[in-house]
C-alpha cells in the first residue's frame, strides 16, 4: 500500500507559502513581513497535517501534532502584538531600513 499525501492539501500549502514569501520579499512593513511569516508556518502545518493524515491511516493520531503546531503558532502572534504595542507607544515607524534607530 502506497501512502500519499492529499494532493489539494499539498497545493493548498505551496501557495499559501509562495503568498507568505511574496509578503516577505514585496514589503518592508515589519508587520507585514511577520504576519506573512506566520503565513508560512501555516502552509507547513497544512503540509505536516497531509503528510501525518495518509500515515496515520485514519486513527486521528495527527491532531494532536497539528493543534501542537496551531498552538505555537498563535503564541508567536501573541508575541506580535506585545511588540506592535510597544513600538507604537514608542512613535517607531515600522520600516525596516530604520529599525536601527531604535536604538538606547
Amino acid at each position: 500500500m502506497v501512502l500519499m499525501a492529499p494532493v489539494y492539501m499539498l497545493a493548498t500549502a505551496i501557495a499559501l507559502f509562495a503568498v507568505g514569501l511574496s509578503g516577505i520579499v514585496m514589503s518592508r512593513h515589519f508587520v507585514v513581513m511577520i504576519l506573512s511569516s506566520e503565513v508560512i508556518i501555516v502552509s507547513a502545518i497544512i503540509a505536516a497535517a497531509s503528510f501525518f493524515s495518509s500515515a496515520a491511516s485514519g486513527n486521528g493520531s495527527f491532531v494532536v501534532i497539528v493543534l501542537a503546531l496551531w498552538a505555537i503558532a498563535g503564541a508567536e502572534i501573541i508575541v506580535l502584538i506585545a511588540f506592535y504595542t510597544k513600538m507604537k507607544s514608542m512613535n517607531a515607524d515600522f520600516d525596516v531600513s530604520k529599525l536601527d534607530k531604535l536604538r538606547g
